[in-house]
């Protein structure tokens, strides 16, 4: 039986999903509320975008194995990621400039943590790690 790599098409779907969801979305306001109220939709419209594609009905033999959600779920999440902080750092930025900011903090965004991605990943994959039972 010849097997069909369905990475590419599947990630390819979800992205464009994504970001048909997010509509070109972005922060309402320079504040920290607002920057959180994106990172709430940003993560919302993932998460339906993974809801839409992801189940086992589209996953080979109904299961999401660690090459698929390594090559599928790792570019959405780092991209949701730079997504959120390129805005949290934009809305910082503003907020230095501002002329009532007071003492400037640095506006560059944060690095992108691999472990908390990791665990998305094996929670996906239902169990993984010295812990998985």
């Amino acid at each position: 039986m010849d097997k069909q790599d369905i990475a590419p098409a599947l990630l390819g779907r979800i992205r464009a999903d994504f970001l048909r969801l997010l509509r070109n979305a972005a922060p309402s306001a320079a504040t920290y509320p607002a920057a959180l109220d994106y990172a709430d939709l940003v993560g919302g419209a993932l998460a339906e975008a993974f809801r839409l594609h992801l189940s086992a009905d589209t996953l080979p033999d109904g299961r999401m194995y660690w090459n698929i959600a390594d090559r599928v779920l790792r570019p959405l999440l780092e991209e949701d990621h730079s997504l959120v902080a390129d805005a949290a750092a934009a809305v910082q930025q503003q907020l230095n400039e501002a002329p009532s900011a007071g003492p400037a903090r640095p506006g560059g965004r944060g690095p992108h943590r691999r472990h908390p991605e990791q665990g998305l990943r094996c929670r996906a994959l239902r169990g993984c790690g010295p812990h998985a039972g």
